[in-house]
């Protein structure tokens, strides 16, 4: 069992809000899992998505342009681009 602020139980719960289109809440959760894991590319990842789909993707892009990894982030944007 997950414990219940642990970022992979908040992917999930935003996860859960995001396919039942509440892309608000989808938001806070991702939003809330990758202030826990700065580095997880997973919660940038669907955070990037969740805005885009909220229609403000400009957002995330001024407080999350750099996406995480050691290449910076170069293969994490070309990922998001493509979903």
């Amino acid at each position: 069992a997950q414990e219940p602020e642990s970022v992979d139980a908040l992917l999930a719960a935003g996860q859960v809000h995001a396919l039942r289109g509440r892309h608000v809440q989808a938001s806070y959760a991702f939003e809330a899992a990758l202030a826990k894991a700065p580095n997880d590319v997973r919660a940038w990842s669907v955070l990037g998505l969740s805005r885009a789909a909220l229609g403000t993707p400009e957002r995330f892009l001024e407080q999350h342009a750099t996406a995480p990894g050691d290449d910076g982030g170069r293969r994490a944007w070309e990922a998001l681009g493509q979903a």
